[in-house]
């Protein structure tokens, strides 16, 4: 018998307790989950239907996501970070973008672009290392990889604009892992290619989820990353562009794969469904599956999401949803579930909220 169960089994005898109640001993292991933003609103490139007009989307949305510099909302977040001290973080939208000057995706060239501008994941681990914070990557899964044209001086020339959107855990050294697994989902918007000569292959906006086995004291458990569809029509004709279709398709998918994972689990990430069941079945859905919410009614509306798309709404978080979760099954509890950079003094020196979302931290308590 471990010294730790002996030592509450003789407590509980002398107390009047039974053996049953004294050998529940859980270790905590701090979770968070964090949407990083890609830095602009997407919606207006995928609902684009001619070249003219995408190729002004993607001009609008990369000059936002430079204004919203990564590397000034990287400190932000790693403030945030420092100051909860996560043993294990899921991050969503951890983008990589590139550029290629002059481009070729205007004439339906296929050289990808290689010149990187922003690697959030690069920049935000470098900063929690300038602290030394030593966290790093051991499970990820890469989304859509897609490159366009934009121009910045009304078509003179056209650059390339390449987006890598990935799903990250991390983990903070002295956190025992092993056995990474990852996969995209099948259920995927599929957008056409409107540029090019002729128009490209279909872009697949591919989802996924990533996980890690982890230690909590002498237990292993599951941790699982993951970011689903959001909801918006687009109105596209033929196109269920963004529709809770495929997001809850994507939700079936994953309690399909979960299902044949080890209990106990811990899940977070970016559902894109309101907990309060008014945009889509996903996250209720995910609740009946057997997953307990590390947020509570009684604890108010939770709301995560979103800040205005500059990222300058100046007083308060303009949050009207709560769709970032830490979720768990198996013979676990989780308690003391907070929401980290939705104040006003987390925003960065230059005005800037570290992310549209808030993230969400709490502990998981693992059954020894």
């Amino acid at each position: 018998m471990k010294r730790t169960h002996a030592l509450l089994l003789t407590a509980a005898l002398l107390s009047g307790c039974s053996s049953s109640e004294a050998e529940i001993v859980t270790s905590p292991i701090k979770v968070a989950s964090y949407n990083l933003y890609l830095g602009a609103d997407i919606a207006p490139i995928m609902a684009a239907t001619d070249g003219a007009t995408l190729i002004g989307a993607v001009s609008a949305a990369w000059a936002q996501v430079l204004a919203n510099d990564f590397t000034l909302r990287a400190v932000a977040i790693a403030d945030q970070i420092e100051a909860e001290g996560p043993d294990l973080i899921g991050l969503q939208e951890v983008s990589i973008y590139r550029v290629q000057s002059p481009g070729d995706a205007i004439v339906g060239g296929t050289v990808p672009a290689t010149d990187v501008v922003f690697d959030f994941l690069d920049i935000l681990l470098a900063e929690l290392a300038s602290r030394g914070l030593t966290y790093a990557e051991v499970s990820s899964i890469e989304n859509v990889d897609v490159e366009m044209p934009f121009t910045f001086d009304g078509g003179v020339t056209f650059d390339d604009l390449r987006l890598t959107d990935r799903d990250v855990i991390l983990a903070k050294a002295g956190t025992t892992t092993a056995g990474p697994l990852a996969m995209n989902f099948s259920d995927a918007v599929t957008l056409p290619v409107v540029v090019g000569d002729p128009p490209g292959i279909p872009i697949m906006v591919k989802r996924g989820w990533c996980s890690i086995n982890a230690m909590a004291g002498d237990t292993w458990f599951t941790f699982v990353n993951t970011h689903l569809e959001t909801v918006l029509d687009l109105g596209i004709p033929g196109i269920h562009a963004y529709e809770t279709y495929y997001q809850e398709g994507q939700a079936v998918e994953l309690m399909g794969a979960l299902a044949t994972f080890p209990t106990p689990i811990v899940l977070v990430g970016d559902l894109n469904s309101a907990a309060d069941g008014s945009t889509s079945r996903s996250y209720p859905n995910t609740i009946n599956a057997g997953f307990g919410d590390a947020w509570t009614s009684a604890m108010g509306d939770g709301y995560t999401c979103c800040q205005d798309e500059d990222l300058l709404n100046a007083d308060n978080s303009v949050f009207t949803e709560r769709i970032d979760f830490i979720l768990g099954n198996g013979d676990i509890s989780l308690s003391g579930a907070d929401r980290i950079g939705e104040e006003v003094a987390d925003k960065t020196g230059t005005g800037l909220w570290p992310s549209d979302h808030s993230g969400v931290t709490a502990t998981a308590n693992i059954p020894q």
